[in-house]
């Protein structure tokens, strides 16, 4: 089995991982579970990042998840509090 080529942000860590590899049958470098922080999803309403969430820990999922509440990364959250910013400067005009 083919080792995935490591991930080539500068600030992803590279080492050996022993048990993973011995489980895998192959070499696992610890890259492979490294997830860039700002890519990393979260839910709007309340910063979870359990996907799915339920109502049992979030107001927001307990009334039906409204269309403002999303899960994604900032990046993706950036965007769309930007374009509903947009909407709502036309829809005044």
């Amino acid at each position: 089995m083919d080792k995935p080529p490591c991930k080539t942000d500068p600030r992803a860590p590279h080492g050996f991982l022993r048990n993973a590899s011995h489980n895998a049958g192959r070499y696992v470098c610890e890259c492979e579970y490294w997830a860039d922080p700002e890519r990393k999803k979260y839910w709007l309403c309340c910063g979870s990042t359990e996907y799915p969430h339920g109502a049992e820990n979030c107001i927001e999922a307990w009334s039906g998840h409204p269309e403002r509440v999303r899960w994604g990364t900032a990046e993706d959250h950036g965007e769309w509090g930007r374009k509903a910013k947009e909407i709502s400067i036309n829809e005044t005009r």
